[in-house]
């Protein structure tokens, strides 16, 4: 009996202490799927928010880029706004925005003359509506695209709506993208109504206006706008990452039933969600609120076998407490990584996104991709352009200073055109087992002491376009080192770097123009003050003889001095006015040619004695050498006389008085001309240079001009796909070269 008992007492307590123990794991391991449930949650919901705020950023973005066309380009016609809209491609890549269009702000003495205008444009029913009379109205007069949806929309005066016209005196006043409360786009029809909202980008007369409200409502001309269908947008949004147990409530303002602009289907019926996230967002200077549901079943969906298994099977509990253990914290481990992982990518795509230095970017690129691949040390090659504005290939290091690098030519081309030739990422786990790919890899053979490597991952930084803005490349001297984890957060760099490495690029090319046009009004301004000046001298001193009474100013030489000397100074005048002129033409690329059949010597020909006149009164001598037989070309007549003259011109104004030779001559399948003086010649740092705008030989030469000549000469002949070049040694003269297709 003392034997059964002592069994039995054994018995209960293996079996209680087993128990315990299952009944411990059991509890354990419920409250691990029930934290993963609640952490996969909480990244979902986290990916609707950054879906939703990444869209409407890239939206706002070509809004704002949209702008810059009209004040780069100040007066943008219907084709030129189609043209630019469709090179977005916006509608394709992110479908969802029902458009982009340009609303003009008309006052209501110019009404008639703006829908008379518009009507010559092939609209003859064209309005602005609705029709009653107020101080000014806002027409809408581009939609892109222009189909039967968006034509509803012609000329609709969006101001009359008291919910539009909220936000676009929010726009207006603030210089800011607005977005409105929800409304019903005037495009719906009677089937599939949905609800909707605008954003609306003001535009000025000019990119430095007044802060003040009164300045800015004087000077609105406009506004870029998008309108966007809900339901259609974010559903697009919202599709890579669906679903079906999780429903989403989007909301502009609170959760106010009359706020609310999209619903998922699955929310339909449902009255109590096992759990709700609310997010904020900020989107054009209004709020928003993304309700995040998960949905009734959404925990049903979890694996409670191994629990379930626990607590029934109680034998080998070590090993499956073990087991639990291990699992838990293997999966608390991943997911916190992971969560970390999503935070840094949102850190980093915020730093990314605000950064338009171009070389301070990369070098941040490479920075943030060393630091999350836990390489030794990396290194990004991207296309540049250098100071003379030649394509070339740079790098950035992390990790590594470049004083440990040789200087000598990187193999960038011939390395990714070779091994990398599919533009995908590539993954090495040991590269001594490559012998062939040890000598392509950048650095391995230019770093001093050779650093020992072992591991190695390349990832392609790719525009939209499918261009290849650069690699990025990471080292370690570990095998094995970079896996998936490290390849999917570079690859998520790379996406994201793309997006601001081509703003960056987009930003310097905006600086660039602003800077040339402050740099034209500087030297035009300088150079039309010169014949202006003197003009007003001579003009000054004749009234002061005139008040005098002073018969010297009706003496028949300085009169006729006087006369010929405004002459000269008004043709100076005429001479740089044109010149600006066709350089605006060049800039906007609206150089028209009327091309015909024409021989080149006979326009050569003309061309010097048009200028004979001048030669002579220089003493200058010029020789025509006409190598060339039939030198029949396609081309405009006055276009190419314009370049000739330019090339001679110089040659008398260069030449120091020397002999000229113009000669033609044949050359393949096309004509040479050449154009040869024996003067001053070109300093060889400006050769690259010299068909620049703006560009002299010599600035502090007493030789007055734009320094638009040659730039003008460059534009027509490569608009006859043509070249032009120069040869030239300092003070021996120059030789300036046009080659044309032969007809």
């Amino acid at each position: 009996m003392k034997r059964y008992v002592r069994k039995f007492s054994i018995s209960a307590f293996a079996t209680f202490g087993a128990l315990t123990i299952t009944l411990l794991a059991y509890f354990f391991t419920s409250k691990t799927i029930q934290e993963r449930e609640e952490l996969e949650f909480k990244n979902i919901s986290f990916q609707v928010n950054q879906s939703i705020s990444s869209r409407m950023k890239t939206y706002i973005n070509a809004l704002v880029q949209t702008r810059s066309m009209f004040y780069v380009t100040t007066e943008v016609d219907r084709s030129e706004f189609h043209n630019y809209v469709n090179n977005l491609n916006l509608l394709k890549l992110y479908p969802g925005i029902q458009g982009i269009g340009f609303t003009q702000r008309i006052l209501k003495k110019d009404l008639k003359s703006h829908i008379a205008a518009i009507r010559r444009e092939g609209f003859p029913d064209y309005k602005v509506w609705p029709d009653f009379e107020r101080p000014e109205y806002h027409s809408i007069v581009y939609l892109e695209p222009f189909d039967w949806r968006n034509k509803k929309a012609f000329g609709f005066d969006m101001f009359t709506d008291p919910t539009r016209r909220v936000a676009m005196e929010g726009a207006r006043y603030s210089g800011k993208p607005f977005s409105t409360n929800r409304v019903i786009l005037v495009q719906e029809t009677e089937q599939d109504i949905q609800y909707g909202f605008l954003i609306y980008v003001p535009y000025y007369d000019s990119v430095d206006v007044d802060a003040t409200i009164e300045s800015r409502r004087e000077k609105l001309k406009g506004f870029v706008y998008s309108p966007f269908r809900s339901k259609d947008l974010f559903r697009d949004i919202l599709e890579p990452i669906r679903n079906e147990r999780v429903g989403v409530e989007i909301f502009i303002g609170d959760d106010a039933s009359e706020n609310l602009i999209f619903a998922s289907k699955n929310l339909q019926g449902i009255k109590s969600p096992e759990q709700v996230l609310k997010n904020d967002l900020e989107v054009a200077e209004k709020k928003w609120l993304i309700k995040t549901y998960a949905l009734p079943g959404f925990s049903k969906e979890s694996d409670y076998t191994a629990p379930l298994l626990l607590l029934i099977i109680g034998l080998l509990f070590s090993l499956s407490l073990f087991w639990i253990v291990w699992k838990h914290q293997k999966f608390t481990r991943l997911e916190r990584e992971r969560a970390k992982n999503l935070e840094a990518l949102h850190r980093i795509g915020k730093t990314l996104s605000a950064e338009l230095n171009l070389e301070k970017l990369v070098q941040a690129i490479t920075d943030v991709g060393v630091e999350l691949s836990q390489a030794d040390y990396g290194a990004f090659f991207y296309h540049a352009v250098d100071e003379k504005g030649v394509d070339c290939i740079r790098f950035t290091l992390s990790g590594l200073s470049r004083e440990t690098t040789e200087n000598q030519e990187l193999p960038f081309d011939k390395m990714y055109s070779t091994i990398f030739h599919k533009k995908t990422t590539y993954r090495c786990d040991d590269i001594t087992h490559e012998p062939d790919l040890i000598q392509k890899l950048p650095f391995l053979n230019l770093v001093r002491g050779h650093l020992p490597v072992r591991s190695f991952m390349a990832v392609f930084v790719i525009s939209r376009t499918g261009k290849v803005l650069g690699v990025l490349f990471f080292y370690h001297s570990k095998v094995g080192i970079f896996k998936d984890r490290e390849q999917m957060l570079v690859e998520g760099i790379a996406s994201q770097a793309a997006i601001a490495i081509d703003n960056a690029k987009l930003h310097q090319e905006m600086t660039d123009a602003v800077a040339a046009r402050d740099e034209f009004l500087s030297i035009a301004s300088h150079e039309l003050k010169t014949p202006i000046t003197s003009m007003k001298l001579q003009f000054q001193l004749a009234q002061k003889l005139i008040m005098n009474d002073d018969e010297k100013v009706y003496d028949r030489e300085a009169v006729k001095k006087r006369v010929l000397l405004a002459a000269s100074q008004l043709e100076r005048m005429s001479k740089l006015v044109n010149d600006m002129l066709e350089t605006t033409r060049f800039s906007s690329r609206r150089l028209d040619l009327i091309q015909e059949v024409l021989d080149l010597n006979d326009v050569t020909q003309l061309v010097i004695d048009s200028l004979q006149q001048q030669l002579d009164s220089k003493n200058i001598k010029l020789t025509f050498m006409k190598n060339a037989q039939d030198p029949l070309v396609y081309g405009d007549k006055n276009r190419l006389e314009q370049v000739l003259n330019n090339l001679i011109t110089n040659a008398m104004k260069y030449g120091n008085g020397k002999p000229i030779e113009v000669i033609t001559e044949e050359k393949d399948n096309s004509l040479l001309l050449m154009v040869r003086d024996h003067g001053m010649g070109i300093p060889a740092d400006k050769i690259d240079s010299i068909f620049n705008r703006f560009e002299r030989v010599d600035s502090n030469s007493p030789i007055r001009g734009l320094g638009l000549g040659l730039y003008i000469s460059k534009e027509i002949i490569e608009a006859h796909k043509g070249k032009i070049w120069v040869e030239s040694v300092l003070d021996q003269g120059s030789t300036f070269y046009v080659q044309l297709p032969r007809f």
